[in-house]
């Protein structure tokens, strides 16, 4: 690959996710055959705390996503976001960091792997060899994936990570704090690890946790980490529980109450240690583990890629019904955790209890609890809504859904309509589509809402219509929707316009076309026509007597070459004594040698044979025995100077007419000579039509000037 070309890490988010594009990127370099085709982009943390706090904090002035964040109610260990100088040595930084300015001019033009279809990784280097592509940006997703590359071996791209891994050049306190964890971990022997991820998936600091399903299965809840802490104990097995909510942490070790069970916080000491220190303690940790539970958060995803651990994914373990009953068994167990934890396994009540086709009445009290514990969560709100309408209760829906637009109408549609990269709401829309009528003007107003959002202005001034038909009901909405009813009409008769706008030229472009195969057919016929013509003069009788007069030539040719061997055969004798002096003779005039030249034989062939149809006729037979003879030739001179050593050939300059043997090379039939052999060199590419129809033509224009 070339090497001004490279693979980009460029995630702006959370440490690990940083960490599992730089190791993707030294993979695939590595894969390129260039090892330091490497670069990585690094967000600051007063930037990243801007972008993050925007998208994705809860409005207040809390700090979500600042360095150090431990909660203010609970003791969450915050995201790990340091400056690249504190992660990596100043060689490292040197050789693979990238600045953003460097990055963005003009001369830099990347693309996304992911964007490529799924195929091999040689066929995306290949790819990527001759695109016009400077740099691909390389992501968080695993490279074994089927999606992404059809032919990468896990167990060779773990193999590959371990080492690219153990070469990184971290900080040497970074260094320091993975030795710790080793140590440590190895005075525990042998453990399973049961990884609990909370933090912003489950936490009110941030937004993240009303977006749909998100963070459904990002997160472990606290009911099936207890449920996997409490089996591998009867198993017999040390469990180490290392996570994010280290007061969930501590509930769950003290309702196990086993002495083979460790909280990470126990083995260091969490307040001494910034966010980027206890990551880096707790990733070496979960390395030294012999078998380890987790969601395909990005710390579980760089040891799956740098350890040789047995990998089991948190929610594939259980079977719906058996998963159902855990829940319900161990939520009661867990009243002392904190609110948005027991929210969180309340949401996994719901979607399981669906699954398994629980009552209605059920299932919208999980998510009545829900709300209980995390007010301002409207997910919850808009599942109750899709539940009641999959059950089709519909009344009900419909009154929950007055309440709701009455005191919460800006958020709970604003949420409905939130998309983000991992997906939106989608699911519950045609519960209101199916249901909207005169008889339900709110669910018909959330349709109308919906069908603007996708853009559907038809859809959605019948749903409006519906929507207006209680006036009463929608006083305060009355006014703004009959405005918005104008707006719409005005946007379908500006839609309408330009879809006439768009038939027409569609109209205008198949009459263009029309006319164009009409034209071909024309041709198609006269060419037709004259191809007829043709084959009827190859039937004719001149035809046939040039046929036989072909015949009688192959023959001829035939007995030649056969006669030809013979007198060689009879001469090899006499040739050979004679050849000193023909080579002393003839190597001496520089003209002659010319003359001798392949290139001279055959142009001047030719010419010759160009002067008659059956010249033309003759011509690919006296070329061939031209050539054969040259070749003949060549073989007896090499053969002669090598049983002879005192022979040689002087150079053509040191020869009296070499002036005139270099006019002899630029002449026209030294020229036609050897375009003749570059076309017979390049037949398979049409190197003979080439000759005919351009390369001869040219020829003679630039002898005529």
């Amino acid at each position: 690959m070339s090497g001004n070309k490279f693979f980009l890490a460029n995630r702006t988010d959370g440490l690990g996710s940083r960490l599992v594009g730089i190791l993707n990127a030294f993979y695939l370099a590595k894969k390129s055959n260039n090892d330091s085709a490497v670069r990585f982009s690094w967000i600051t943390p007063k930037d990243f705390s801007l972008k993050y706090n925007k998208c994705f904090g809860n409005g207040s002035d809390n700090g979500a996503y600042q360095n150090d964040f431990r909660g203010t109610d609970v003791k969450i260990i915050g995201m790990s976001i340091e400056e690249k100088e504190k992660v990596f040595n100043s060689e490292f930084i040197s050789k693979y960091y990238i600045s953003s300015e460097e990055l963005n001019c003009k001369e830099k033009n990347g693309g996304k792997y992911s964007t490529q279809h799924p195929c091999s990784i040689e066929k995306f280097m290949e790819n990527f060899m001759f695109s016009d592509k400077d740099y691909y940006e390389v992501g968080l997703t695993l490279l074994h994936s089927k999606h992404i590359f059809s032919n990468v071996i896990f167990e060779e791209y773990r193999e590959v990570c371990t080492k690219i891994w153990e070469n990184i050049d971290f900080s040497p306190l970074l260094r320091k704090i993975m030795k710790m964890a080793v140590l440590k971990a190895s005075e525990i022997g042998d453990f399973v690890c049961i990884h609990v991820r909370s933090g912003d998936a489950i936490y009110d600091y941030a937004n993240i946790r009303k977006f749909h399903k998100t963070s459904f299965t990002h997160a472990t809840n606290a009911a099936l980490a207890l449920e996997l802490i409490e089996r591998e104990v009867r198993q017999g097995n040390k469990v180490v529980v290392i996570g994010d909510d280290v007061e969930t942490n501590r509930h769950l070790i003290k309702l196990v109450d086993s002495n083979n069970v460790y909280c990470s916080d126990d083995l260091r000491d969490t307040d001494s240690l910034n966010n980027l220190e206890l990551f880096m303690y707790d990733l070496t940790f979960m390395r030294c583990s012999k078998k380890l539970y987790g969601t395909y958060s990005a710390l579980v995803k760089i040891v799956l890629l740098t350890a040789d651990v047995d990998y089991l994914s948190t929610y594939c373990i259980l079977k719906d019904s058996e998963y159902y009953e855990i829940l319900k068994k161990n939520y009661k167990r867990l009243s002392h955790i904190s609110s948005c934890q027991k929210a969180f396994i309340l949401f996994h009540l719901f979607w399981c209890g669906r699954e398994m086709n629980e009552g209605c009445e059920i299932l919208c009290s999980y998510l009545d609890k829900a709300l209980e514990l995390d007010f301002d969560n409207d997910k919850y709100r808009i599942y109750k809504v899709f539940c009641l309408l999959e059950n089709k209760k519909i009344e009900l829906a419909e009154m929950y859904l007055r309440e709701i637009l009455l005191h919460r109408e800006e958020q709970f549609v604003s949420l409905l309509m939130y998309k983000n990269f991992a997906g939106s709401f989608q699911e519950v829309f045609n519960g209101y589509y199916k249901y909207a009528s005169e008889n339900f003007p709110y669910i018909s107003y959330i349709a109308f809402k919906l069908k603007v959002y996708e853009n559907d202005y038809l859809s959605a001034v019948k749903f409006l219509k519906y929507a207006t038909t209680d006036k009463k009901r929608l006083t305060e909405d009355y006014k703004l929707i009959l405005q918005v009813y104008d707006q719409l009409n005005d946007k379908i008769k500006l839609k309408e316009d330009e879809k006439k706008e768009v038939i027409k030229n569609k109209d205008d472009l198949i009459a263009s076309q029309s006319q164009q195969i009409q034209s071909l057919n024309v041709e198609k016929k006269i060419f037709q026509a004259q191809i007829n013509n043709l084959q009827s003069e190859l039937k004719s009788l001149p035809i046939k007597k040039i046929e036989l007069e072909i015949s009688i030539l192959e023959q001829d040719l035939f007995n030649k070459k056969l006669k030809n061997k013979q007198l060689t055969k009879a001469m090899d004798m006499e040739f050979d004594l004679i050849t000193p002096e023909i080579i002393l003779i003839n190597s001496n005039s520089a003209r002659f040698r010319v003359r001798n030249h392949l290139s001279y034989k055959l142009g001047q062939a030719l010419i010759v044979n160009s002067k008659s149809i059956l010249g033309y006729i003759r011509m690919p037979f006296v070329l061939s025995f031209i050539r054969d003879q040259h070749k003949t030739e060549q073989c007896r001179i090499k053969k002669a100077l090598k049983e002879n050593p005192k022979l040689s050939i002087p150079t053509l300059e040191s020869c009296l007419d070499y002036k005139e043997a270099l006019r002899e090379t630029q002449c026209f039939t030294y020229k036609l000579g050897e375009i003749f052999i570059k076309a017979s060199k390049n037949w398979y590419k049409g190197g003979y039509l080439k000759f005919y129809f351009k390369d001869l033509k040219e020829l003679k224009k630039e002898f005529e000037k």
